[in-house]
Parts: structure tokens; sequence; C-alpha cells
């Protein structure tokens, strides 16, 4: 196994550690075709991705270098890897935001059309939907020895997890949670981390063989949908925060703040407070059916997620104290 990131990650035994840029074509190769001693890999999982969340969503040329631009670079090395001869999967992790732009959806399928660039909010949803849809487009390329599919998760969540839930631990302390936005009724997705390495597991066993997954997308999530809110309820509890809203704001009110908070960040540069597709996200009702990654690869959640979030949320606020507060426990 190796790993390639932009600081060398901590590995697990017997594997190797790459310090470098997925946008860099001689890394990607090296990474690829393996150095001196070393075997060419026959699986690739590219999970590299910017602007998940807060200004860089709307940041359009790191997204398009990065989520664009890596994606093309692994579909680029891996094709000239299975031009010599090896066989070679690619599984690329891709996002809801393919196809989910603040519409109502109801157990949605992989049918859906993707989101145009008018209706996508950012530019995180734009740069995925096209490194997708090229790395799907390379699906059998040097005489079908390069096999692809993308993998679209849900919400990922898990205790390591450094960016959106330590966030919303920051957000509840500030009394976030005191308001609520949007249906109370409305359900979400979400991903338990190691059922993830799951379905990527099972995804890249899939590609090697003679299942017709190969160019193809699928949807992975917990398969039990829940309010965004109500998941979040055991962190507040961990933090000592409000556990119920105070006062509930119609969901075009959240929408209009978080269109202004967009406007001001492009003229002032200040870091929107949030943004369209996060209002999104965490109030409209959007669910999807995992039905085909059960079928095609045997995928199956290990735990619903709301059992998952109660050891994430302790986890999480421990590691929220001691950032604030070194030496002390939560």
């Amino acid at each position: 196994m190796r790993l390639l990131d932009l600081r060398v990650p901590t590995c697990p035994t017997g594997a190797m550690a790459v310090e470098g840029d997925v946008t860099s074509v001689d890394t990607v190769r090296q990474l690829v075709q393996g150095g001196v001693g070393d075997s060419p890999l026959d699986v690739l999982v590219h999970l590299a991705g910017a602007g998940m969340s807060g200004a860089p969503m709307l940041d359009r040329e790191l997204c398009q270098r990065v989520n664009v631009g890596g994606a093309r670079t692994c579909v680029h090395c891996c094709t000239e890897l299975a031009e010599s001869g090896q066989q070679v999967s690619l599984v690329f992790l891709s996002t809801y935001n393919t196809v989910f732009h603040g519409q109502h959806v109801d157990m949605g399928n992989e049918d859906a059309p993707y989101s145009t660039d008018a209706q996508a909010t950012d530019e995180y949803s734009r740069s995925k939907t096209e490194a997708e849809r090229s790395v799907l487009a390379a699906d059998g390329a040097a005489g079908g020895l390069l096999r692809t599919l993308a993998i679209r998760p849900a919400a990922i969540f898990g205790e390591q997890e450094n960016r959106h839930l330590l966030r919303i631990a920051r957000l509840m302390e500030l009394g976030a949670f005191s308001v609520a936005f949007g249906d109370p009724n409305a359900l979400q997705d979400w991903l338990y981390i190691d059922t993830l390495l799951d379905a990527i597991m099972g995804a890249a066993s899939a590609l090697g063989s003679s299942q017709p997954v190969g160019g193809r997308a699928f949807f992975v999530n917990d398969c039990s949908p829940v309010n965004t809110l109500a998941l979040m309820e055991p962190h507040a509890r961990a933090l000592g925060c409000r556990t119920t809203p105070a006062l509930r704001l119609p969901l075009y009110v959240m929408q209009l703040l978080a269109h202004a908070c967009e406007i001001y960040h492009r003229w002032f540069r200040l870091p929107p407070l949030f943004t369209r597709a996060e209002v999104f996200k965490a109030a409209v009702h959007h669910t999807y059916s995992s039905e085909r990654a059960c079928a095609a690869f045997g995928f199956r959640p290990r735990q619903t997620s709301v059992q998952a979030m109660q050891g994430v949320a302790l986890t999480i606020a421990k590691r929220h104290c001691s950032a604030k507060h070194p030496g002390k426990e939560a």
C-alpha cells in the first residue's frame, strides 16, 4: 500500500507514505508505476478533494486545479500503466453534489441526471461533476485494462474527522444550535467512515473481477436517513450545549442569508458563515438508495448513523475540549 498526501500521513504497518501533490503527473506516475524494487499498483483509490465546505467551496481556481486536475492526472497515469499491459482499477470518491443542488429527493438513484453548471451553487459541486465524468469516461481504456467507477458517499463522519464535526462543535458553543431552519421532518443521509472503507474495498474487488461495475457511479450511505439536527444532538449533550432549538427559521430565509454571505465573500474576501450548499445539505430532504452498490459489490452498512454517531460525539467533544484547554479532559 502506498499513500500520497500533501503532508506525509501516518501509515499502517507495511504501507509507504509519499509526500506530494495529486495534480503532479510525475509524482502520481511514480506512485502508480512504483520505484526501484516496487511493483506497479493494481488499484488506485482517488480520495483527494478540495472545497468541501466554507470559503474553499467558492474558489474556482482551487477546485478546478485539485478536483478536476487531480482526477485527470490519476486517469492519465493509470492509462499509461494499463497501456503497458497491467490491469488497473481506479476507484474515484465523488459526492452527492454531482446530482443534488437543493431539490427535494426521496430515495433517488443513479439514474438522476447530473446537475448543470447553472443549477450547481458552488465551484466544488461543478468541479466534482466534471471530475467524475472524466473518470467514468476512461473506463475500458487501453483495450479494457483500465477499469473505473465512482463512489458517491453521503456526508462522512468518524472519530478522526478534522473538518466538519470540529467546526460544528465550535458553532454549537457560539449558540448556533439554538436556531434551526427548514422542515424538522426532513431527512438526510450520512456515512460512517468504517462503512465507507468497506465500500471502497468492495468496489475495488468488483472492478478487478468480471462484475459489470465499470463506468458507473454508486451511492453509498448508512441506509438509515435521519434529520441532521437530531443526529447532532449527542454532540450538543457532550459539549454541554443546548440540545433543542429556541427558534426555527424558514428555509428561504437561510438561503437568502447564505447567498448574502457568498456575495460578501466575493466582494470583501470575508469567510462565509455558511454557504447555500451547506444549508441545502443540512435542511433539505434528500435521500438516495444504496441498493445498486449492495447488488453490485455486496455493500452493507455496519450500523445506523445514529448508532455510530453516539461514540463519535464523545470522541469529538474530548478532542475539542483538549484543543481549547490543553491537558484537560472533556
